[in-house]
């Protein structure tokens, strides 16, 4: 334990009292004071626009009375980050947090596991000032990200936050389904990840979400039947993140040929072990405006896919072909005399030589910035080549990083 973290919690309180007299509230520039501990500034930076709890904080005995002292101060917090380790959480607290900040529009529970902060409990606890339309008074918040949440968690938190634009469901094995997302007619952004049992009524409702952009159901039981379920309903999305689901060709078929498949800016089918070349063909034919595509851990991947992607990809930034082993050199030929645009790519653990990385250094597209990661048969040659034609190149040894500028 740092020396820092053996502060008392009156004192820090007392510090950031006196820094918010100073700065009028407003402590966006606290890490530039160099009177500040380092610990300390990283701790207490940004208050006013992104309070962000570090651990050494909450390793106090008095956490909980600190955190209600301070926010009397920081009433004018937008975003409260608890995202590390923070699971002596309070629901009181919690509860206290709401009513004392009105500004408040995005909070991070990931922190802490929901389902020993009993959230359920957080409705009866909360007695709001906050004027509504309807006349109930209730936060209006636009961001919640919680991991371990149960049923009657996720229950109160869409009854008390209607207007949610961000949801991030975290670890979803302790829910069995995610009834009433439909109600939240304001989400933009979607996560839900780690649930082994995804319903299929909980993917017909999230397809029904009218202004849903960006969607994240990785490592969760989304298999070919859900994804055209997907497919059929929604229009707008832009962002498609899979990684893990147990789909197969089938089912990137029904997103690439339906009304949205157009739309798709980024798609993420990383770990989806059963895809093959077809499923790039449809990714190529139909998906004509994709920037971004993960495809790491694709086993079955060969050169033949990536020469589809990359005759008809044409605006492709990003591309990932980790551990695609039976990619070759061919298949950073093709990309290499095509996608003009391609500013990054990962082909860690492929199976391209010298030759792939001569292929890149003579290619006359914006490659910034290449990964090479555990590629064996790459050499100090090979190096040597891309260190003249891109600005940015990763390798690893079995003993450290090594970075060529």
């Amino acid at each position: 334990m740092h020396k820092f973290d053996q502060l008392p919690g009156e004192l820090i309180w007392s510090i950031c009292a006196h820094l918010c007299r100073n700065q009028k509230g407003d402590l966006s520039s606290v890490g530039q004071l160099s009177t500040l501990n380092k610990r300390f500034k990283r701790s207490v930076n940004n208050f006013t626009t992104h309070l962000r709890f570090k651990r050494q904080i909450f390793l106090l005995n008095d956490g909980d009375c600190l955190f209600q002292k301070i926010l009397s101060v920081f009433s004018n917090v937008h975003s409260l980050d608890m995202s590390l380790h923070y699971d002596n959480l309070k629901i009181e607290t919690l509860a206290m947090v709401f009513q004392q900040c009105p500004n408040l529009r995005a909070i991070d529970l990931r922190g802490s596991r929901g389902h020993h902060l009993h959230l359920h409990r957080l409705q009866s606890l909360m007695t709001f000032d906050l004027p509504s339309e309807n006349g109930v008074s209730m936060p209006l918040i636009k961001s919640f990200k919680a991991r371990y949440l149960t049923d009657s968690d996720l229950s109160v938190i869409l009854s008390i936050f209607p207007n949610l634009e961000d949801l991030w469901l975290e670890e979803c094995q302790w829910m069995s389904n995610c009834s009433g997302i439909t109600n939240l007619q304001s989400i933009q952004r979607l996560r839900i990840t780690n649930h082994p049992h995804l319903p299929k009524t909980t993917v017909h409702e999230i397809s029904l979400l009218p202004r849903l952009s960006q969607l994240d159901l990785s490592s969760t039981s989304l298999d070919d039947e859900g994804m055209q379920i997907i497919a059929t309903n929604m229009l707008n999305l832009s962002n498609l993140i899979l990684s893990g689901c147990k789909l197969s060709d089938l089912g990137i078929s029904f997103i690439c040929q339906s009304k949205v498949g157009p739309n798709i800016r980024s798609l993420d089918i990383s770990y989806c072990k059963q895809l093959t070349d077809c499923s790039l063909f449809h990714i190529a034919s139909k998906l004509k405006y994709l920037q971004f595509l993960n495809l790491r851990s694709c086993l079955q991947i060969t050169d033949k896919g990536i020469d589809n992607i990359s005759l008809m990809n044409i605006y492709l930034l990003h591309l990932d072909l980790s551990n695609c082993f039976q990619v070759t050199d061919t298949g950073i030929k093709f990309l290499c005399h095509r996608c003009q645009y391609l500013k990054n790519l990962n082909v860690s653990g492929s199976n391209v030589s010298d030759e792939g990385m001569l292929y890149l250094s003579e290619s006359k597209n914006k490659i910034q910035k290449i990964q090479i990661y555990s590629c064996g048969k790459v050499t100090k040659k090979g190096l040597e080549y891309l260190s003249k034609g891109l600005s940015l190149i990763h390798i690893s040894e079995p003993t450290r990083l090594r970075r060529i500028s």
